[in-house]
């Protein structure tokens, strides 16, 4: 700068007083009005990058311009710094103000570029607050003033003039006349840059890189995706620039846009984590709270591509945090799409008054911007919502007024409609058809659906819309099947189900294949019921439905452990900065977790912590666990793809004395294939969930009531034990009477239970006849499906000679250490890792040490979050994708723990849980409990357990079996002997 101005020079006066800063400024001869004008240059230029200290200067500049006479052009630089500043803060009241001042000045100063410059700026101001109208007027002025100016600065200022006009017609849904201006502003950089000098060709990359970024968003919308992947992509090639990074981030955020609604969510995911890193700087997005004004549209971005992979948690915090931004930035335009998420949101959670409210906020926004694209999305939204609370009158007003709309829009010059919403509105009507028992319509409506995909034939073809194709199959093979034409709807289902596999197969991460299938659980369902459908199935029949119920339960655990897992390699995929910061996240985590579940000791002696979560420790833990999660699905390995078993290799691994029975609930409906080593058979309609979850709900309770207090089990304990057997003879009714006959024509004495849903947390072993508990009768092991009950068995039969045990030293569970040193009496080889040796360390070593691994401590299950259910070691907490990465040499595990068999089932009957951690690392069979663990119990039960399975030589299964069956006789509570189950089986 001239004279020797300077931030640093700025920054010093600014710290004087006054007075004191102008005999300084006096004494270099800085109190002119030129030297005003370079200063409010350097606070132009930084207010972006440092609007702290420009801030500071501020002040002074209003000082120094007022002792130096108040020269038009310097005041106008002066207003102009100081609106940018604002723009800045957020503060669009101030913004504009000083715009407004500054056009004055720059009018009194006839300086005609200066002018036009700050329409430029004012048409952005206007344009973020949706003010459209105005923001036109204004841009348009400002390139007729242009326009009629020469000079390169000029043509500079008029190109960024035109691209504005075009981004505001974008936001105006006018991509037609927003792409022709970009086309010929791209082809006007591409001839300067073809001219241009090394020093000048940066900032045309750059500049070149913005219009390819705004032509790509008008292609999308446009609906040429293949065209928009290009221009985004290229984008991304000249924003590389370090000085670019800002930019890069929000296009990086336009490309994971440009996947979401193209259906390519993993890659959509992986865009928007780029952008985080460009825009924070960081993954742990609440470590940059300061920088997020930056990120509110990606956030609102983030938000779309958690909806649509049913991450509603995730979606939840983003949406909350672009809501905030966008509202505080006067941001209306997209925080009517953070209100319509939100609305999306709440119908995703069943919650109508809450979808409703969300929805007619945006509806009132969207009116009021008078853009009827939005106006038309959100309708649409309203609808989806009134057909989930059946209201089949407010959905066929809704799709009269949209059809009605879309006929009256077709020449208007705003894109009021594209080929998604156009699809959505006639699968809705489709919908909303069927469920009326309108097939006609809903036929024709699907002929119109597949029309707007470009569809020649509903089941063959591919559309660049694969989210939207795939319902679109399902609901044809709906209305098919209402029809009566089975075949037809088969075929139909089985399209949609390769598109949905072909879409969760490019999802790398577990959490996300598990999400993505939450809400197509209903298309495995439809297959299911169409395939056995009256008259009874023949055996190739019965086998295909078995098979599309294995593709529809637990397949992520399944490609889980068929993954190798490594913890040096998985660490591998993260920066220095990513593994210093996992590392501190962990140490605070474990921290919170011992301040919130460490110390507590329940009266009963369980090992368990205490339910009373405190609120501002839970909130802290949520924002630790979603920054740790964050870095997982980084160090993440991509999982293969597992095809499920088919019914004859399940037959082939059964013992010819075990009968398999695996449950299903399609819907309401629950039913149980029957399968013995040489045929198989199915049940349907054994009862309904709701049935069910009502026996089950009684069971919690009956033995919940065991847990009220020390004394109130012994004085009451024949009531206590005939409520619960009251519980489980409801639940024998309903989920082993009809099966009865059929398990009794085998006469096997094993059974192999297959839970699904609900199921996974029931007792299946203490189910009571009203004489007897159903281990009495048989050998009793779990899995989690067929497929992992298959790979689990080993045809190696060598005895289990050696043990592993870690016990927490733990005045809550006093029992804990005695248990393992009498578990160890029984083994010729045994290694005990006690007091401070039972931390991770001891359990990485325990793990590879013996043939059985046995863990006495507390556990605890998070059904809020179940991948961060954890076992408590000397050194802190160890969750289930810590377990992941153990090196398990460990045949048997056995979890003497609080819930370490519970289970959150999410996706398609994936059950998540302490167990999960164990299956997944490769436990070929498991002990493990359903709820609480008693510790004065757990230590006698073990002890008899082990002398069973190493004295006896027993499988697991049958010496638990032993140790219950003594219990049932001796008329204990099951609360007591009934939490442990086996899942796998060594034999």
């Amino acid at each position: 700068m001239a004279n020797g101005l300077s931030a640093e020079l700025l920054t010093q006066l600014a710290a004087q007083l006054p007075a004191q800063a102008l005999a300084t400024l006096a004494q270099h001869q800085l109190l002119t009005p030129s030297a005003v004008q370079e200063a409010a240059q350097l606070a132009l230029a930084n207010a972006p990058t440092q609007p702290a200290m420009v801030a500071r200067w501020l002040p002074l500049l209003a000082t120094w311009l007022a002792t130096t006479g108040g020269d038009p052009g310097a005041s106008a630089l002066f207003h102009y710094a100081q609106a940018r500043l604002a723009v800045e803060q957020g503060d669009w009241t101030t913004a504009e103000s000083s715009l407004q001042q500054a056009r004055t000045f720059w009018t009194v100063a006839g300086d005609a570029a200066g002018l036009a410059r700050s329409g430029i700026g004012l048409t952005q101001l206007l344009t973020m607050q949706a003010r459209f109208a105005e923001a036109e007027a204004a841009i348009r002025a400002a390139i007729a003033t242009l326009e009629s100016l020469t000079g390169d600065s000029v043509r500079l200022q008029l190109w960024d003039a035109r691209q504005n006009l075009a981004t505001l017609l974008s936001y105006q849904e006018h991509f037609d006349e927003a792409l022709a201006i970009n086309e010929e502003l791209r082809t006007q950089h591409l001839a300067q840059l073809a001219l241009a000098d090394p020093a000048s060709a940066a900032d045309l990359q750059i500049r070149l890189g913005l219009i390819e970024r705004d032509l790509a968003l008008a292609h999308t919308y446009l609906d040429r995706p293949e065209e928009a992947e290009r221009l985004l992509t290229s984008a991304l090639e000249r924003l590389s620039l370090p000085a670019a990074q800002s930019e890069r981030g929000q296009t990086h955020t336009n490309l994971g846009h440009l996947y979401t609604r193209t259906g390519r969510y993993a890659e959509a995911v992986t865009q928007f984590d780029k952008a985080t890193l460009d825009l924070l700087g960081t993954m742990d997005v609440d470590a940059a709270q300061e920088l997020w004004p930056t990120a509110g549209v990606l956030f609102l971005e983030q938000a779309t591509v958690y909806l649509a992979l049913n991450l509603l948690p995730e979606a939840s915090t983003a949406l909350q945090r672009a809501r905030q931004l966008l509202a505080a930035a006067q941001q209306r335009y997209e925080l009517g799409q953070a209100l319509y998420l939100s609305g999306r949101l709440a119908w995703q959670r069943q919650d109508t008054p809450a979808a409703n409210e969300a929805l007619t906020a945006a509806a009132a926004l969207y009116a009021e911007l008078d853009n009827d694209y939005w106006q038309h999305r959100v309708r649409l939204a309203q609808a989806a919502v009134a057909l989930q609370d059946d209201d089949l009158d407010a959905v066929d007003g809704h799709i009269a007024a949209l059809l009605a709309q879309q006929q009256s829009s077709a020449d208007q010059p705003a894109q009021s409609w594209d080929q998604a919403m156009t699809c959505e509105l006639h699968l809705l009507t489709a919908r909303s058809s069927l469920a009326a028992g309108n097939l006609n319509r809903a036929a024709q409506a699907i002929a119109a659906a597949a029309s707007a995909l470009k569809l020649t034939t509903l089941d063959t073809g591919e559309s660049a819309l694969p989210h939207l194709h795939l319902q679109l199959l399902h609901v044809a093979g709906q209305i098919e099947r209402a029809q009566g034409r089975s075949a037809a709807a088969q075929q139909l289902f089985i399209r949609a189900l390769d598109l949905v596999e072909a879409q969760r197969g490019l999802l790398p991460i577990e959490e996300l294949r598990t999400s993505f299938l939450s809400d197509k659980s209903v298309i495995y369902v439809d297959l299911v019921l169409s395939l056995l459908e009256p008259p009874q199935p023949d055996a190739a029949t019965l086998a295909d439905a078995f098979a599309v119920v294995e593709r529809a339960r637990s397949r992520s655990l399944l490609e889980r452990l068929l993954t190798s897992v490594d913890s040096a390699q998985a660490a591998a995929n993260l920066t220095p900065q990513m593994r210093e910061q996992m590392t501190v996240t962990r140490r605070r985590l474990h921290w919170l977790y011992n301040q919130l579940l460490g110390g507590a000791e329940s009266e009963d002696g369980s090992r368990g912590p205490e339910d009373t979560l405190i609120s501002v420790l839970a909130a802290e833990i949520r924002a630790q666990e979603a920054t740790l999660q964050r870095l997982e699905w980084q160090r993440s390995e991509w999982l293969e793809q597992a095809q499920p078993v088919t019914l004859p290799q399940l037959q082939q691994k059964l013992a010819h004395d075990q009968v398999a029975l695996v449950y299903f609930m399609a819907a309401e409906e629950v039913l149980a294939f029957i399968v013995a080593p040489d045929r198989a058979a199915v049940v349907r309609n054994i009862t309904t969930t709701a049935a069910v979850q009502e026996a089950q709900a009684q069971l919690r309770f009956q033995l919940g009531r065991v847990e009220i207090g020390v004394g109130y089990p012994a004085r009451h304990a024949a009531r206590l034990l005939a409520g619960a057997q009251g519980a489980l003879r409801r639940l024998h009714e309903l989920l082993i009477d009809p099966v009865q006959e059929l398990l009794a024509g085998h006469h096997a004495q094993r059974l192999l239970v297959i839970p699904y849903g609900s199921l996974h947390q029931a007792p299946f072993h203490a189910f009571w006849d009203g004489e007897h508990y159903l281990l009495e009768t048989y050998e009793i092991s779990y899995a989690a499906s067929a497929s992992l009950a298959v790979h689990q068995r080993r045809s190696d039969r060598t005895p289990l000679k050696s043990l592993a045990a870690l016990a927490l030293h733990d005045a809550a569970i006093p029992q804990a250490e005695r248990e393992v040193q009498l578990a160890a009496r029984h083994f010729a080889q045994a290694h005990l890792f006690l007091h401070t040796q039972a931390n991770e360390s001891g359990l990485q070593e325990a793990a590879q040490s013996g043939d059985v691994l046995h863990i006495a401590t507390h556990g605890v299950f998070r059904a809020d979050n179940p991948f961060f259910s954890a076992l408590k070691l000397a050194d802190g907490w160890f969750d289930v994708r810590s377990i992941y990465r153990l090196t398990l040499r460990a045949r048997l595990v056995v979890l003497s723990a609080c819930e370490s068999g519970a289970v959150q089932v999410q996706g398609n009957d994936e059950a998540i849980g302490l167990a999960r951690g164990f299956l997944g690392a490769g436990a070929e069979s498991l002990a493990v409990s359903l709820w609480n663990v008693h510790d004065a119990s757990a230590a006698y039960m073990m002890d008899t357990f082990y002398a069973h399975l190493i004295g006896q030589a027993m499988r697991p299964a049958a010496a638990l079996r032993a140790v219950q069956q003594e219990a049932a006789r001796d008329q204990r509570h099951p609360y007591y002997w009934a939490p442990y189950v086996v899942i796998g089986d060594l034999d």
